[in-house]
Parts: C-alpha cells; structure tokens; sequence
C-alpha cells in the first residue's frame, strides 16, 4: 500500500516540474546539491543554502548553515553514499517550492550502514536565485544494499 502511495507522489512530481518553471528550477539545484552532498562539497553547498537556513537532522538536532557547513569541512559528515528520490515536489506560490521524498544514504564511518531517510526541503527565490531555507529529515530504517 505504502510503495503504490510512494509511486503516484513519484508520478506528480514530473507533471508538477513540466506545470511550473520554479518546480523544475528547484529540481535542477536539487540534483547540484545532492552531487555536492555525495563529494562534500562546501562551497557549492554554500552557494545553495541561504543566509538563514536550518537543518532539523535525523538526530534532532536544529542546525545552521555555518554548522552544516563545518560539518562538512571537518569530516563530521562524510557519506559514502547518498542518493535521494523527490516524491513530491511543488510551488507555493511565485516564491516558495516544497520537495518531499526519500533518501538512501551511507555514512563514511559506518559503510556497512545504508540508512533510509524521508526528508522535506523548502527553497525561497531570492534576488540571487532559488536557495534552500529549511530542511527536515526523518531515519526511517536501514537499507538494503544495493
């Protein structure tokens, strides 16, 4: 019942990009940002978070961007693998988008660990383009390898 759910929110999120511009914008920063998560890349990450960005982690924790970030550049949070599938994804108006979706991710200091995370990720366009204002995530379980 649960993976027919997954599948029809997996089938709105094309039609939602090809119905509005700003859905598809997102998705696109979306997929620059998880390539810049998978290889720790903390400048783009800076160029995608906004100045006030938060973070409530699967540890529950509320984190800022500048924390995320030294996270990052300290090797805190190094993955081994990561990869996220949107579900749903729509705007909010001219000027907020919502990605909801699941995600698999692999922590460098635990491989043998695959974990599976539902996650929910605001974006807000600003006067610089479309930047990431808040994130949530949720580990739902372990996974499978693949």
């Amino acid at each position: 019942m649960l993976g027919s759910f997954a599948l029809a929110l997996a089938a709105l999120a094309p039609a939602a990009a090809s119905q509005h511009p700003n859905v598809a914008e997102v998705l696109a920063l979306n997929r620059k940002l998880e390539a810049a998560i998978a290889a720790g890349d903390v400048a783009t990450l800076r160029s995608v978070f906004a100045p006030e960005f938060r973070l409530h982690n699967a540890a529950n924790e509320i984190l800022t961007a500048e924390q995320v970030l030294e996270q990052f550049r300290s090797g805190t949070t190094r993955f081994a693998g990561y990869e996220r599938d949107v579900l749903a994804a729509y705007a909010s108006g001219d000027s907020v988008v919502v990605l909801m979706g699941e995600e698999r991710v692999t922590r460098a200091d635990a491989p043998s660990v695959p974990l599976v995370r539902r996650f929910t990720s605001i974006w807000r366009k600003t006067a610089g383009g479309w930047r990431q204002i808040a994130r949530q995530s949720t580990t739902i379980g372990n996974s499978p390898a693949r």
